[in-house]
This record gives C-alpha cells, sequence and structure tokens, in this order.
C-alpha cells in the first residue's frame, strides 16, 4: 500500500512542480493564478488536472482550444511518480521518506528549470540547502562534522 500511496503522491507532486518549473523563471506566483491554459487561458477544471490521466483522455490537447500540449507536462509527472515510489521501497512510511520526497520534488524542479534556463534559482538551492540543514539536524549526521564541512 505505501508503494502506491508513494505514486500517487509523486504524480500530484509533480502537477505542482509542473507550475513552479513553468512560473519560478518568469517571476509569477506558483498560487494564483489558478492552472490555465497557456494557449486559450481557460481554467483548467478538476478533471483536466489529474496528473497523466488527463492528458492521455485528452490525447495531448486543451480540452477547449484543442491546442497541443507539451508531453512534458506528464514526463514530469510520470518521473515524480516514478522517482517517489522508488523511494518508497526503500524507505519505509517515516520523516525520512517525506525528506526524500521532498529533495526529489526540488531536484526535479531544478532538473527541469536549469534545462530551460540554463539557471538554478535561488530559492530552490537555498531550499535545498536548508533541507538538508534540517534533515542533518532531525536525524543526525551520517558523517562527523569535520568531514562533512570537508564536502560543503
Amino acid at each position: 500500500m505505501w508503494p502506491l500511496f508513494a505514486l500517487v503522491l509523486g504524480l500530484l507532486v509533480g502537477s505542482f512542480l509542473n507550475v513552479v518549473i513553468h512560473r519560478l523563471p518568469r517571476g509569477e506566483s506558483i498560487v494564483f493564478p489558478p492552472s490555465r491554459c497557456p494557449h486559450c487561458g481557460r481554467r483548467l477544471g478538476p478533471m483536466d488536472l489529474v496528473p497523466v490521466l488527463s492528458y492521455l483522455a485528452l490525447r495531448g490537447r486543451c480540452r477547449y482550444c484543442r491546442t497541443p500540449i507539451s508531453s512534458r507536462y506528464p514526463l514530469v509527472e510520470a518521473l515524480t511518480g516514478g522517482l517517489f515510489l522508488l523511494a518508497s521501497l526503500f524507505y519505509p512510511p517515516s520523516l525520512e521518506a517525506l525528506l526524500v520526497f521532498a529533495f526529489l520534488g526540488l531536484l526535479v524542479a531544478l532538473a527541469f528549470i536549469d534545462l530551460d534556463t540554463y539557471e538554478l534559482p535561488d530559492g530552490l538551492t537555498y531550499g535545498l540547502l536548508f533541507l538538508g540543514l534540517f534533515s542533518a539536524l532531525l536525524l543526525g549526521f551520517p558523517l562527523p562534522f569535520p568531514q562533512a564541512l570537508d564536502g560543503a
């Protein structure tokens, strides 16, 4: 049951990461306005936002204007879902697993933004830094502190 939960969570997180990947480099809010078709501007309904399945059901086109939707959207969703599923096979349900999911989500967003812009947004890289520090403090340092500093 845990791997299935991780897969579904990963698909949902991947859907949100698509918003982050698209909007963050443009300086747009990742919360408002709600998701819209980039071509016609129509607000997407709940059925249009189901990760991967809505893309397949609509045959990769906007429900309203029929403009093709980039295959990157289901790719990011499926990749994130797959990574969460894979991680769930190594980490049982725990705080550690949630931290791994957070790392994976940040890394997926950073990878795709880097592919598009050749830049890594400070907000996400600082997020990784603080998540790493928080994880180390919460779960304990896997290396002696001086050795960890050498790696930094």
